[in-house]
């Protein structure tokens, strides 16, 4: 049900839609504008400008759409759109207010016995694709953009408003690929077997990726192709990690106990849709989810080594997770000596002798330099051969341990 609400929020958007009959896809209304049920297809024939098309005869019928029709009757009784009259392709070119020029087609297209849903709005190529009653794909583009969505026992979601999406859903996978720069382009990609993957690129600055399954994978890239961030997992916590070109690449162990929750649609649009909520004729159904945030993600490492620059680094932000959980608990037993300037532990050897002050109740990293800087341009991190580490590093509260 959460697939078929976020495409219909692509579709309440166009406005002027009207609940549909049972069975049967929702019908906008507009010259030019076609649309298809599962196992029918409809092109449109402009005077002038190529066609577009809605392609659904390699798909069949949902059941899983006549159940959830009849799950939202009993719990969103008020619900504008029912899942049936989702489960089809709607193609909405650009074109003249009478539908007889296509200035940019639109291609929408279905396939599988899943659930699906494909709607390229104002131009754009989206395909959806499912099989099996358990599995669910949905595709939504927009503004020209490329949707693709696949899925085999799972729920895909691709979004390309101007760019690339593409979502591929492996058995007990949830994967959602977030392509909006809206102009200049760009795409995102993610893969998820067993869990959740997410990529996400948009216009409001919002550049994620998120691993968290069994396997997953997720990119994001600019409009040249140049990666802009990636990840991969293996057994949840096992992952692989990089900020995007020319920054490093981290093999990390995760910290199962540090997790954080993200909008799959950037945290920068949901914080946008939240605020908007007053003022959106949107369904608050579509609200909350467009401005939730559910995305599981793993906030720091236990351990991550890089191999970049030609000798490895190790970092873990195991000390600094550990210190904040403590210190939090201690709050009660704060003194007026604990109230003053924060107190550090720090050592190097640079051929002088050590130095050391009080403790501070939040450890601060211990800092070993065969010659680096100490002060000002020092390291935030330990770093045993005198290396420069957290650049680039994809890690969460700090980084306590570097070797490099």
């Amino acid at each position: 049900m959460t697939l078929a609400a976020t495409s219909a929020s692509a579709a309440l958007l166009m406005g002027g839609i009207t609940a549909p009959p049972a069975n049967a896809v929702i019908d906008i209304g507009l010259p030019g504008v076609v649309s298809c049920d599962p196992g029918k297809s409809e092109s449109s024939d402009p005077l002038l400008g190529p066609e577009s098309k809605a392609d659904c005869t390699d798909a069949q019928t949902s059941v899983i759409a006549t159940i959830g029709d009849a799950i939202l009757g009993v719990v969103l009784p008020d619900f504008p759109l029912g899942l049936s009259s989702l489960n089809g392709a709607i193609a909405v070119p650009v074109q003249d207010p009478l539908g007889a020029v296509t200035l940019v087609p639109a291609f929408a297209t279905i396939s599988g016995t899943g659930y699906n849903t494909a709607l390229a709005i104002l131009g754009g190529n989206a395909t959806a694709s499912s099989d099996y009653f358990a599995s669910g794909a949905i595709a939504i583009a927009a503004l020209d953009g490329t949707a693709n969505a696949d899925a085999l026992f799972g729920g895909a979601l691709a979004l390309g408003v101007a760019g690339t999406a593409t979502a591929q859903a492996l058995p007990l996978g949830i994967a959602i690929a977030n392509a909006m720069p809206i102009i200049g382009g760009g795409s995102a990609d993610a893969t998820a077997l067993g869990g959740i993957a997410t990529a996400t690129t948009t216009i409001f600055g919002d550049r994620d990726v998120v691993c968290t399954a069994l396997y997953g994978t997720a990119s994001i890239a600019d409009e040249d192709g140049k990666s802009q961030g990636s990840c991969t997992s293996v057994l949840f916590i096992f992952q692989q990690n990089s900020a995007g070109e020319g920054e490093p690449t981290w093999y990390a162990i995760k910290n199962p106990f540090d997790v954080g929750l993200m909008s799959p649609f950037g945290d920068n649009f949901a914080d946008l849709m939240a605020g908007l909520g007053g003022v959106l004729p949107l369904p608050p159904e579509l609200i909350d989810l467009m401005a939730g945030k559910f995305v599981p993600q793993f906030q720091s490492d236990l351990v991550r080594i890089s191999f970049d620059g030609g000798s490895p680094k190790v970092e873990s932000d195991l000390p600094d997770f550990l210190g904040g959980l403590f210190g939090q608990n201690d709050t009660s037993a704060t003194t007026n000596a604990s109230a003053t300037a924060p107190e550090t532990l720090s050592a190097q050897v640079d051929g002088a002798p050590a130095t050391a002050s009080t403790v501070e109740s939040t450890p601060e990293p211990v800092v070993i330099d065969d010659g680096g800087d100490s002060g000002a341009n020092a390291p935030a991190a330990v770093d045993l051969l005198g290396g420069d580490s957290g650049a680039g590093s994809p890690g969460g509260t700090g980084d306590l341990l570097s070797i490099g």
